[in-house]
């Protein structure tokens, strides 16, 4: 957390500190705009083509637009070396200066050429003095292709003329806000994939593949989901790695998401632009199918009736199953096509309705505390206020985002917060994995099934006072654990064990005779009769619930 709000302050100052007072010397207000369908210019407001405000008219227009204006420079500007800047143009352009061409961002698809985007790089040209009318009128062009989507200027913003320093350093600022955000996520993205490959190896070599392929598949089968079947396997453990094999594709998948807005991917990952605008879409909706494999379980749980009910409508319009198929319309799609189909606004109702799903299972979490035993209680206030804090956070940082001052930074800041949210959306899901692995939970904890959950660690705390450790170590044994799994399972060592198992028989089958259990044999006997009284308690308990 202290590292996010750091990074925040960080991305403020580095955008802000420098004044523009005396560094911005000409503001360009007054814009045209031709299409190449079109045979004239008409005036534009600082828009995307096709908004209504950009005079042109046109929808779902991909292709090549100019943008022109005119200005002066005064003769007192003969000293400094100036140059025109703009935060953002969709996607590729070329710019001229009074008929000359002076440079460009992304390459535009002409004279046989390749197309690449440089819709996230801010736009700099030099204006060279030998071209400048000093007191006269001068004519700016930029020559724009857009490949998909929205076309021309990204948002409203202020094209400028200025000094070169200055502006170049309003650039890298730029780059700075795209990059370091999605560096910084990248790198924990490939730790957590470390961590997970490591933890799931070791299940996986031991388990039969069949068993595993079954548990692979079981969460996208929204058949299952309906079904009454009450001969479900089920293996803790191989499903717990799944899961986890499920976060490892996740941030996979995000991972080369982050990868596709990096401003310099060309040069360090290549592949072609027709390859840069499907895969964002496609795996995208990759990551949000492994996503809700992870999340749907935890909050709908494995069975859910087939009635006409908010629950009901909620599992299946959030199934992993739905994602899959939109995967597959996106798949079969043009590239430029696929990108259409993928706005800034699908993005974020998706990251919502995640988002609100997290905060519906941290409430579900804070309800359970009442069922669950004095050892629980904390871990799960804790994991379910976790959940219902990222709502909080999502929704505070992005409101304050809609009112910053500066449209340059306002744009890639809501990026940034998606991202952001979209991370700890991710991590999340992940922790919730490690949750129900350390504790052995399934999630969702149900209020009607109060009596059976954890009865057998609450009896043996509460009225047999054994410590939690010593409680787990009971409860292993009642699943049929031995002594070397169980030493393996706690990863503690055989003499830690003893000295567990003397404190358990003291307390339970032994609590009126103290008796030394260093004998192999009068152990192995004690252990026998300690495992019968928890069966017997077991029995008892199921039987008043």
């Amino acid at each position: 957390m202290r590292v996010v709000i750091l990074l925040i302050i960080f991305l403020f100052s580095n955008c802000s500190c420098i004044k523009e007072n005396d560094k911005i010397l000409l503001t360009l207000k007054n814009w045209e705009l031709k299409l190449d369908k079109q045979n004239i210019f008409k005036p534009t407001e600082i828009v995307n083509w096709e908004s209504i405000k950009s005079g042109v008219k046109v929808k779902d227009y991909n292709g090549f637009g100019t943008y022109r204006t005119f200005f002066r420079i005064p003769k007192n500007l003969q000293n400094f070396e100036l140059a025109f800047y703009t935060p953002c143009l969709d996607d590729s352009d070329k710019a001229y200066f009074n008929g000359n061409a002076i440079g460009n961002t992304g390459i535009i698809p002409e004279n046989s050429m390749k197309f690449e985007s440089g819709v996230r790089e801010a736009r700099l040209y030099r204006l060279p003095d030998g071209l400048i009318k000093w007191d006269g009128i001068n004519v700016l062009e930029l020559k724009v292709y857009d490949y998909s989507s929205i076309g021309g200027f990204c948002y409203n913003q202020k094209p400028v003329i200025g000094k070169y320093e200055y502006l170049h350093q309003k650039k890298r600022n730029q780059l700075i806000l795209n990059n370091l955000p999605r560096v910084l996520i990248f790198s924990i993205t490939l730790l957590l994939i470390g961590y997970m490959i490591q933890y799931c190896s070791y299940i996986f070599f031991k388990n039969k593949f069949k068993e595993i392929m079954y548990f692979f598949w079981t969460p996208l089968n929204i058949i299952a989901l309906f079904s009454k079947n009450e001969n479900i396997k089920y293996n803790f453990e191989v499903e717990t790695a799944i899961r986890y094999l499920y976060g490892i594709i996740l941030f996979i998948v995000c991972s080369f998401f982050i990868s596709s807005e990096f401003t310099f991917k060309y040069h360090v990952i290549g592949l072609s632009e027709e390859f840069w605008f499907k895969y964002p879409p496609v795996s995208f909706q990759i990551g949000q199918m492994f996503l809700l494999c992870i999340i749907h379980p935890d909050v709908f749980g494995r069975h859910v009736e087939l009635k006409l009910n908010f629950q009901t409508i909620a599992a299946i319009t959030t199934h992993p199953i739905v994602s899959f198929l939109v995967f597959l319309y996106l798949l079969f799609l043009r590239p430029e096509d696929a990108w259409n189909q993928f706005s800034i606004t699908a993005i974020f109702v998706n990251t919502w309705i995640m988002t609100i799903i997290f905060g519906y299972s941290g409430i579900q979490l804070l309800r359970a505390r009442k069922i669950v035993e004095s050892h629980l209680v904390k871990a799960i206030t804790q994991h379910g206020f976790l959940r219902i804090w990222l709502i909080f956070f999502a929704f505070t940082i992005y409101s304050f985002s809609l009112y910053f001052p500066n449209p340059s930074i306002r744009f890639q800041i809501r990026e940034n917060i998606f991202l952001f949210t979209a991370i700890i959306l991710y991590i999340l899901s992940i922790f919730s994995i490690y949750f129900s692995q350390k504790y052995e939970i399934r999630l969702p904890l149900k209020l009607e099934k109060k009596k059976k959950l954890f009865s057998i660690y609450a009896i043996l705390q509460n009225e047999f006072k054994l410590t939690y450790q010593e409680s787990d170590i009971a409860n292993l044994l009642l699943q049929g654990f031995d002594r070397s799994k169980i030493i393996n399972k706690k990863k503690i060592t055989e003499q830690t064990l003893k000295n567990q198992l003397r404190s358990i028989y003291s307390k339970t089958i032994d609590k009126e005779i103290e008796e030394n259990i260093e004998n192999k044999s009068k152990n192995r006997r004690k252990l026998s009769r300690l495992i019968s009284f928890l069966h017997d308690l077991e029995k008892k308990t199921n039987q008043g619930n």
